[in-house]
């Protein structure tokens, strides 16, 4: 059977009118599972994070170690060493902090800045730093053997010699996308480029990009330099209504992340209210809604086989002058970590999406 095209498969699904009802909504069953991490001197940060699942390792930015990224055993918990990333101008350090990680195939790593992409060995020693010529997203990739980021219109990837190789119709340095005035294009690019998240397989990088309005992009670039696109699906797992100071709530793939399954399924997770985010099979469009149920408490941050990795957030408790208690959340300091199952709740079953997830209780 010849293969479907990615924008072929999108356009099918919504030429078909494809909605909710007609796609899989699942849930996060947090009453079953493991717990990994429990422990209140911890203060993880799940928009750091990035996980080996073959040596069983997650890699996170936590408060305790601002000069590194740790690296704890998924198994037990335990601390397991720390990848050196201290802030500066050096070669092995990071002028603007860190922003993004990503897990080498034989367990090394590649950890960015902004403008600066160190690489590590499987024992966190420092290997070499590469510095994309073009203004640059500041999360990084494994594309290929070889690290990669988006930037404005495509994406660049370190060359055999080290200079970038452009996929896509990426603009020549100091070109930038049409506004008003030059300074305008600069701070709408930087601003669309901090919302950018990329994700790669052996031959084709995955760029979700957030837009104003509405869903998140997907771009897919290829080795062979061919361009593909994925929809996003643009409903939630909810119709109650949203706002944020009287405006209506983003679309929850603004600022989300993104990650592949272990079916190299492209994984988008934000931190909605409504919908924890989405699993897509990008070979035909077909998708899988994860329904977050109002639970603001956790949000998931990888799926593997039918499991999600969830961060808990932490949660404080202080009493007011009138002897109220207010549970005060802090979202980006998480103590705890869990591995829990997946569950159908509702809609058709994807093809290679969760193949063995149970129906919901």
């Amino acid at each position: 059977m010849p293969r479907l095209s990615l924008l072929g498969a999108a356009l099918a699904l919504i030429a078909a009118g494809s909605d909710v009802h007609a796609q899989e909504v699942v849930k996060i069953d947090t009453e079953s599972g493991r717990t990994i991490i429990d422990d209140e001197w911890r203060s993880m940060y799940r928009g750091l994070a990035a996980v080996d699942w073959d040596r069983k390792l997650l890699y996170v930015s936590d408060r305790e170690e601002p000069d590194g990224i740790m690296v704890f055993s998924l198994e037990t918990g335990e601390h397991v060493r720390t990848v050196s990333t201290p802030r500066g101008d050096g070669p092995q350090e990071l002028k603007d902090g860190r922003q993004g990680i990503a897990i080498k195939p034989d367990g090394g790593t590649y950890i960015s800045g902004y403008l600066r992409v160190l690489e590590f060995d499987p024992a966190g020693n420092y290997l070499a730093n590469w510095s994309p010529v073009r203004p640059p997203s500041q999360r990084v990739c494994d594309f290929g053997g070889a690290p990669a980021v988006a930037t404005q219109g495509g994406v660049l990837r370190r060359g055999p010699n080290g200079e970038g190789q452009v996929l896509g119709s990426v603009g020549e340095s100091g070109e930038y996308i049409r506004a008003t005035t030059v300074a305008e294009g600069i701070g709408i690019s930087t601003m669309l480029l901090a919302e950018t998240h990329i994700v790669c397989t052996d031959d084709a990088a995955f760029v979700v990009a957030a837009q104003e309005e509405g869903p998140a992009t997907v771009t897919i670039y290829r080795l062979d330099g061919s361009v593909d696109s994925l929809q996003v699906p643009v409903e939630g797992a909810s119709s109650r209504p949203c706002m944020i100071a009287g405006e209506p709530c983003p679309h929850w793939s603004r600022r989300a992340r993104v990650s592949l399954d272990d079916h190299d399924n492209l994984v988008i997770l934000g931190a909605d209210s409504r919908t924890h985010g989405s699993i897509i099979n990008p070979e035909t469009g077909c998708y899988a809604l994860i329904h977050a149920d109002g639970n603001m408490l956790f949000a998931p941050a990888a799926i593997r086989a039918d499991s999600a990795l969830v961060f808990y957030d932490l949660v404080t408790e202080t009493r007011d002058s009138q002897g109220r208690i207010r549970r005060n959340i802090r979202p980006n300091s998480s103590p705890k970590i869990a591995m829990h199952p997946i569950r159908r709740y509702s809609g058709e079953p994807c093809e290679g999406i969760l193949p063995n997830a149970p129906p919901a209780r």
